[in-house]
């Protein structure tokens, strides 16, 4: 089954982005008409060419339908670099399951992987830099706007 993570990218700075996960959608047409609707929306009507859709096989769905109102779990690892006194993070989107089980039982395994063993700095240090998020599929997650502001 494939799902489509819609969210919105804007540069705040050079080499560095605000990046806002919209929801998980069932198709592209629904992910598109969202947009559609968020171009209205404080702050993403000022960046409209910053949304982004990213397709996913749900990797333990065994349906080959997505349902409305099904909760997913967005797996990511993100991780922070100090490069000349600017902190960087770095997201990795790893893929969106079905069961939050099988979700915990890739984070677990991926703990212990070289790719990420020295990657556990950051925002979700005490769980070695993964996070799972729960999306109800067709359902905006980030439902207001955003303010921006100048860097002095």
């Amino acid at each position: 089954m494939k799902v489509y993570l819609l969210y919105h990218k804007h540069e705040v700075e050079p080499d560095v982005a605000d990046v806002k996960n919209i929801g998980l959608y069932s198709s592209v047409n629904i992910a598109n008409a969202t947009i559609e609707i968020y171009k209205d929306i404080q702050g993403f009507k000022d960046y409209p060419d910053g949304f982004c859709i990213k397709e996913f096989d749900v990797l333990d769905q065994t349906e080959e339908l997505a349902v409305s109102g099904q909760v997913l779990y967005l797996l990511e690892h993100e991780y922070t670099v100090k490069e000349a006194d600017i902190y960087y993070d770095y997201v990795t989107e790893i893929g969106v399951f079905a069961s939050r089980i099988n979700a915990e039982t890739m984070m677990e395994d991926l703990k212990k992987s070289n790719d990420y063993v020295n990657k556990r700095n950051g925002i979700y240090e005490d769980n070695a830099g993964f996070c799972i998020s729960n999306y109800v599929l067709d359902e905006n997650n980030w439902q207001e706007g955003f303010v921006t502001w100048e860097l002095v």
